[in-house]
């Protein structure tokens, strides 16, 4: 039971979907307290984004001629110059496609105050968990056992995954 938390922990703060969505899986399948389970995974998204934007806060400050620094500045420009989006929904948008840590890295050069940060990208990575349960769930109901479940979660995220991938190259997101 210990090494479910510790599983759940840790793929929570890496928030990749196959292996995120496979331990939703196994949590769900020895009968995890699935309210602690939603609790874990506020806490450490929660923080990650105060971390994340702490330390872009002090990098921005600090740092400013970096290699890091300047690069957080053009990934903010590069969002920031699309007048379609406010910065808000820029926050939302990268925080479902993307991980917390670097999205929230980059939103003090936003010009984003942090309850905006926490609330946004809080709602992005919301957007990402509830997809995530999406899949779980609808596997569940579709698969006849574990591994057949495993295994179709495994494929489901595989297929998620190299789609972002093709999506991040294709439009630049995280260069």
């Amino acid at each position: 039971m210990v090494r479910t938390w510790l599983l759940l922990l840790v793929v929570f703060s890496a928030q990749e979907i196959t292996s995120t969505a496979a331990a939703l899986l196994v949590a769900q399948h020895v009968g995890l307290n699935l309210w602690l389970v939603h609790a874990l995974w506020f806490s450490v998204i929660a923080a990650e984004v105060a971390l994340s934007f702490w330390l872009g806060k002090l990098v921005r400050r600090k740092y400013t001629t970096s290699k890091l620094a300047r690069w957080a500045e053009r990934f903010a420009e590069r969002w920031q110059g699309s007048k379609a989006m406010s910065r808000e929904f820029t926050l939302f948008l990268l925080n479902f496609l993307n991980f917390p840590f670097p999205t929230t890295f980059v939103s003090p050069w936003f010009h984003v105050p942090f309850a905006s940060v926490f609330v946004w990208s809080m709602l992005g990575n919301l957007a990402w968990y509830l997809l995530e349960w999406l899949i779980v769930l609808g596997v569940i109901a579709w698969a006849p056992n574990f591994i057949t479940a495993l295994a179709a979660i495994i494929a489901v995220g595989l297929v998620i995954t190299l789609t972002i991938l093709i999506l991040r190259k294709n439009t630049g997101i995280m260069r």
